[in-house]
């Protein structure tokens, strides 16, 4: 069994335990919860992977049965207590959810969440035990629902904060791949989704993947471009020999380790998209005054300084061949790695 199936099973059986230790192991609902379960287990141990494993047990419906079966052990009164007085009635179990739809905005109320809460109220006034109401809601995979949109529109939310970053830094924007990768995964996944424990579950390996990714860029743009760039910044602040010096090593170890030179590595996707949106953005209002208005005409007086201090130097050599990247195990040409961060292989499937 691969490590997404394990992470999977074990997310359910943490909740499952509970339900075992209020109950106990022959208290009728736990019996089904475990023999359904037990389903769960068996097909993940005769699937290949995470992928196949999640596909079969939708198409047998196993998440919505698991839900059913938890949501009836978590309203199931213990051995002897049946019939008690201190069983809830419906409109208790229901109150919580009054409570959180009070609490939301208007214009969360008017969209797809207010829809679904209404639903629940319908609910609610058909159902004449808490057992069913809690029942009809898991049927209809609504509290899932209600996560389901909220999660999907934070990261919509997310996704435009990130493109309208200039609005509210004065200027400076953030070109990060990875992470608009990310949300339209997680966006997706959530669509997807048939359970709460899914989601959870998919939320955590998608933010693990993520912050893989984001490390790996950031990593790459350091080393390819940023080492370079501020050497290069700092000859514009300090003409002496020894920052020269700094900028001439760097850029043949660029040309050498990465296989480009200036044309070639502003060329690249990824480097140009973090030139135009972090770089340029955070500097073009100074340098207006240069009568520099554009990325394209930044980068040439920056090239200005690079090649002052090139000046009579010995030609640079530019191994070619090198131009490549190992990500998500792939060789990629250093043209491609932008578009590889911004679709990155589904390692869930």
């Amino acid at each position: 069994m691969d490590e997404g199936s394990r992470g999977m099973l074990d997310s359910y059986k943490s909740g499952i335990d509970n339900y075992v230790k209020k109950l106990g192991m022959d208290h009728p609902k736990v019996k089904e919860l475990l023999a359904c379960f037990a389903d769960f287990e068996a097909l993940a141990e005769k699937c290949g992977d995470f992928g196949a494993f999640h596909a079969a047990a939708s198409e047998q419906k196993l998440y919505g049965k698991l839900t059913n079966l938890m949501t009836e052990a978590a309203m199931a009164p213990a051995h002897g207590t049946e019939g008690a007085s201190g069983e809830p009635t419906v409109a208790q179990a229901a109150a919580g959810y009054h409570a959180a739809y009070d609490a939301i905005l208007p214009e969360i109320k008017a969209g797809p969440t207010g829809k679904i809460y209404e639903r629940i109220f319908q609910i609610e006034k058909e159902c004449d035990s808490p057992l069913v109401f809690m029942r009809r809601l898991a049927e209809e995979q609504l509290l899932v629902d209600i996560s389901r949109i909220q999660i999907i529109a934070e990261f919509g939310r997310a996704q435009k904060l990130i493109k309208e970053t200039e609005h509210f830094t004065g200027g400076a924007g953030l070109s990060l791949p990875a992470s608009e990768a990310y949300f339209d995964a997680v966006k997706k996944s959530m669509a997807e989704a048939t359970s709460i424990t899914e989601l959870e579950y998919l939320m955590v390996a998608r933010s693990e993947i993520a912050q893989l990714a984001t490390l790996w860029d950031t990593t790459f743009c350091t080393v390819l471009y940023n080492q370079f760039g501020s050497n290069l910044a700092g000859y514009m602040l300090d003409g002496t020999e020894t920052q020269r010096q700094r900028v001439e090593t760097s850029y043949r170890h660029i040309a050498d380790y990465w296989g480009v030179d200036w044309d070639s590595l502003h060329k690249i996707e990824r480097v140009w998209d973090y030139f135009q949106k972090s770089l340029w953005a955070a500097v073009k209002k100074d340098y207006a005054a240069k009568n520099i208005v554009t990325p394209e005409g930044f980068r040439d007086y920056l090239k200005t300084y690079l090649d002052k201090a090139m000046k009579g130097k010995p030609p640079l050599q530019v191994n070619t061949h090198n131009a490549r990247a190992l990500f998500w195990g792939k060789d990629l040409a250093l043209a491609d790695v932008h578009q590889a961060l911004l679709n990155p292989p589904d390692l869930l499937a």
